[in-house]
Parts: structure tokens; C-alpha cells; sequence
């Protein structure tokens, strides 16, 4: 499973979501129908790795 994290803005206020899919291009591909669903403009994205989660996660 791949992981994407979207920012996206909105009536000059920023948002954020994360899309789980079993491909990269899925995540993408629903990440910019939710913002498009939503009237926003996409600022940002990026895949999330378990390197990432590791190292965010308090211990």
C-alpha cells in the first residue's frame, strides 16, 4: 500500500489529508479528486514511507 500526504488551500486557509491506495498513482489520482470535490487548489504533495512514520512517531 502506498501513502500520500495532500496540502491543499482554500479561501486563504491551508488543509491536509492522507490517501491510502495499492498503487501511487490511485492515491494521486483520489487525493486530487477530493480536493477538486472540495473547491480547493493543490499546493503540496508527498509519499509517506515507514522511514517517516518511524521517525514522527513519539517513543
Amino acid at each position: 500500500m502506498e501513502k500520500i500526504k495532500f496540502l491543499y488551500t482554500k479561501d486563504n486557509e491551508n488543509f491536509g489529508f492522507t490517501i491510502e491506495a495499492p498503487t501511487a498513482e490511485k492515491c494521486f489520482e483520489l487525493g486530487i479528486e477530493e480536493i477538486e470535490k472540495a473547491d480547493g487548489e493543490l499546493l503540496d504533495y508527498y509519499s509517506i514511507d515507514e522511514f517517516e512514520l518511524k521517525t514522527h512517531t513519539a517513543i
